[in-house]
């Protein structure tokens, strides 16, 4: 299915751009974040990345080609399925 980036703009996302594997993907002001969302389509998104501003999540997206994970301090991944701490995380993983 075509997504319109336009229209994924007009929901609010900033910067829709197509990056390969991860489908369509933008940026989204949360309330005290930013994060890079990820596989939107007109029903859902795959998931997001959240970073510590949408500036962080921007500069991500913009040098990211949609192959595992995005580059920078993302801290947390979101998805319906799971959660993933990342490297910009302050709490460590054993």
């Amino acid at each position: 299915m075509r997504v319109d980036l336009k229209w994924v703009e007009s929901l609010g996302y900033q910067g829709a751009i197509e990056r390969g594997p991860a489908g369509i993907c933008a940026v989204q002001q949360l309330l005290y974040s930013g994060a890079l969302v990820v596989g939107i389509d007109p029903f859902e998104h795959t998931g997001r990345y959240c970073y510590e501003s949408v500036e962080l999540a921007s500069a991500a997206l913009a040098t990211w080609d949609g192959e595992g994970d995005p580059p920078g301090p993302w801290i947390k991944f979101k998805s319906a399925s799971c959660e993933r701490l990342g490297p910009g995380s302050l709490i460590e993983s054993n």
